[in-house]
């Protein structure tokens, strides 16, 4: 499920930053969903903005790889595709709030 580039990217300085803050967003809302069994729902939620999909992807990888485990191909295309959010100037500084308005949506008690 590779949404941006095929090449690896490694963020810096500030990218790193995003990253790591969307790293953890976005494990505590999969474990949120997955403790609330709604993960399924994930793929039948309607887009509103371009980057929800790419939202959900992340939220999607994020609750594959906690159930998969940290050594999975699951594991390694969810940090990829952080790595590529993080990298994108424009993508990056939205991808926190997108994630939340859809676990908002999806969780019966929000987020």
């Amino acid at each position: 499920m590779k949404f941006l580039t095929q090449d690896p990217v490694v963020p810096t300085g500030q990218q790193a930053e995003l990253r790591s803050m969307m790293l953890e967003l976005a494990y505590r809302i999969a474990a949120r969903i997955r403790a609330s069994g709604r993960q399924r729902k994930l793929k039948d939620m309607t887009i509103n903005l371009p980057i929800d999909c790419v939202a959900i992807s992340v939220i999607d990888l994020a609750c594959q790889a906690i159930s998969q485990g940290e050594f999975s191909t699951e594991m390694s295309e969810f940090d990829g595709l952080l790595d590529q959010v993080a990298a994108d100037p424009a993508m990056a500084p939205r991808m926190g709030p997108a994630m939340k308005k859809l676990a908002e949506r999806l969780l019966p008690a929000g987020f």
